[in-house]
């Protein structure tokens, strides 16, 4: 049975317990983080796109990051005022690159690229369709072309907490667009598969309640996207599990608790295309803070398909 570790979401994806939110999380800055990118339109054929997160250093008293970035070295920060700034080192001076917090249709200054000097977020393009899954909250920046023949950043695509899923551009051969494949941002992987497992919850904050207990909508979906059946073994009546940890890593709540399931063996088999969705109501009436939840399909191998979400408790 194909394995996958593709964790996607339809409103946050799992973040590094370790990682410091900011205002906006749509370029995760952290060592270690990496993103690789495929062609998936054009008329030449390009090699894969990376993207890099190495050491950090200090300049005028802000941390930045080393970033490669498709194959060019910057340093950026993540402000929290929501935007990403880069730093340079030769004039020393700070040039913002994205400004994820722009009024939507409203133009801002960028130094992502010599020839894309302005852009703005398309209030219309929030549905994103890629190689590892479907979403309909992504933050689309399109750049405004300057005088440049054939050159130049046309827009980037970005979503909360797993950073930039595509990228296209201007050339002499006409646009490229290249697509997220694979990315490790603190524990998280998200790789391009045939088979995919998610986990989506209806919003990415809940307001704190002391006396009610309020309740999340979670929908965990296995999509079969290959040309055979997929064939799934579950040695209870038990589908799936759902858990939920604080940024220490205790466990608060299990889904399965308390629940009794019949103990006969199963097997299910999703058709070339098919999905199968579970929908379930997760309680959230936890202290204020920053959340996991964790879902997992109770195959014989409970591990094979897992699928993780962040989602934070707020003041009202």
């Amino acid at each position: 049975m194909p394995k996958t570790k593709l964790l996607a979401s339809s409103v946050f994806l799992c973040v590094s317990l370790g990682f410091v939110a900011h205002a906006a999380d749509y370029f995760p800055l952290q060592t270690g983080n990496v993103w690789v990118y495929k062609q998936t339109s054009g008329n030449i054929l390009q090699d894969a796109r990376t993207i890099e997160v190495g050491k950090t250093a200090t300049f005028g008293g802000h941390d930045y990051f080393s970033v490669s970035f498709f194959g060019r070295s910057v340093w950026l920060r993540n402000a929290d005022d929501g935007k990403l700034y880069a730093f340079d080192t030769v004039s020393n001076t700070e040039t913002l690159w994205i400004d994820f917090t722009a009024s939507d249709g409203r133009t801002f200054s960028t130094g992502i690229e010599p020839c894309s000097k302005a852009a703005a977020i398309d209030p219309k393009a929030t549905h994103y369709r890629g190689p590892f899954g479907e979403f309909n909250n992504v933050l689309t920046v399109v750049y405004q072309p300057a005088n440049c023949a054939d050159a130049g950043f046309q827009t980037d695509v970005f979503l909360s907490y797993i950073g930039l899923v595509q990228h296209t551009e201007e050339t002499i051969a006409g646009p490229l667009t290249f697509d997220l494949v694979f990315s490790r941002t603190g524990v998280t992987e998200v790789s391009d598969t045939a088979v995919s497992f998610a986990l989506a919850l209806d919003a990415n904050s809940y307001p704190f309640a002391s006396k009610t207990i309020t309740y999340a909508i979670t929908r965990m979906t296995l999509r079969n996207n290959t040309a055979a059946a997929l064939k799934l073994t579950f040695p209870s009546g038990q589908d799936f599990d759902l858990v939920v940890r604080n940024d220490k890593g205790d466990m608060l709540y299990r889904w399965s608790d308390g629940r009794a399931f019949t103990q006969a063996i199963r097997n299910i088999e999703l058709a070339p295309g098919e999905a199968k969705t579970f929908v379930v109501q997760m309680p959230v009436n936890f202290p204020v803070g920053r959340y996991t939840a964790e879902a997992n399909l109770a195959t014989a191998n409970p591990r094979e398909y897992v699928a993780s979400v962040a989602f934070a408790v707020t003041e009202k």
